[in-house]
């Protein structure tokens, strides 16, 4: 089962529907919850402010969260394009990914792409993470 829209009902007995056109809440959607929270609220029984100052705590920490994970996935990527030219030269192993067996050779040429950073040997590129031995390259 897959939702593809949102539907509210406000105090006036109006149903809305709101399509779901992306994956994640964003602050602007947090705000307009809030606010729809706020306005369909009983005025004899309000929220606690407490309980606002707390959602808005979470929503903040889960934004600083993923910015942080965002960071730390481009580092990764940095830092594998930045460390790929050392296994140049060198004797390389690797599993296939697609036949599970291992690979040996020496890399000619390193390729970085927005799938990331791969390693050429006998013609045919590897990701990094397939890598499973490296050694000196004898002559």
């Amino acid at each position: 089962m897959s939702v593809s829209a949102i539907t509210s009902t406000t105090s006036t007995g109006t149903t809305q529907s709101v399509p779901i056109a992306q994956q994640s809440l964003g602050q602007a959607d947090f705000l307009q919850l809030l606010a729809a929270q706020l306005s369909a609220q009983d005025p004899m029984k309000p929220m606690d402010d407490t309980e606002f100052i707390s959602q808005m705590a979470n929503f903040s920490s889960l934004q600083q969260m993923q910015t942080l994970n965002q960071s730390f996935t481009a580092y990764t990527a940095a830092q594998e394009t930045y460390s790929a030219p050392e296994y140049l030269g060198k004797n390389v192993t690797v599993t296939d990914p697609v036949t599970g067996k291992p690979v040996t050779g020496v890399p000619t040429s390193v390729n970085t792409s927005s799938a990331g950073t791969t390693l050429t040997i006998d013609g045919s590129n590897f990701p990094l993470s397939a890598i499973t031995s490296v050694s000196v390259a004898t002559n």
